[in-house]
């Protein structure tokens, strides 16, 4: 498989999203998704993993007197280096008591748990 890439979009991308497109090559190893991205020009999406990151790459597929070649586009990251940290309880308490919404810490998904039945024995 050949790829085509212009150097100058390759440090632009770096700078952007913190991946080169040479970088973003290991994707096709074993990417996980092709699909179509666009028609006008023909464009796909490769999603795989480059390194330990699971990468998006945007592509044509071009011919020239070799035969067909990948020309890259973009790539980014799918995920952030580091997510947010989620605040505490207390924190979170503050914000409802000031009337922010905080709807968003919550996910409506629990576990019902049956309380414990204590029981007093007297062994005397």
């Amino acid at each position: 498989m050949r790829f085509a890439l212009d150097a100058e979009k390759s440090l632009e991308v770096l700078r952007k999203h913190g991946l080169t497109l040479e970088a973003a090559q290991e994707v096709f190893d074993q990417a996980h998704l092709l699909d179509r991205k666009n028609d006008n020009p023909e464009q796909f999406r490769a999603i795989g993993w480059s390194g330990e990151r699971l990468c998006s790459v945007i592509f044509e597929i071009r011919r020239d007197s070799g035969g067909e070649f990948y020309h890259l586009i973009t790539a980014w990251r799918c995920m952030p280096n580091k997510s947010k940290p989620s605040p505490c309880a207390d924190a979170i308490s503050e914000m409802a008591t000031r009337g922010e919404d905080v709807s968003k810490f919550f996910t409506n998904q629990f576990a019902v748990v049956r309380p414990v039945r204590r029981v007093n024995v007297d062994w005397g």
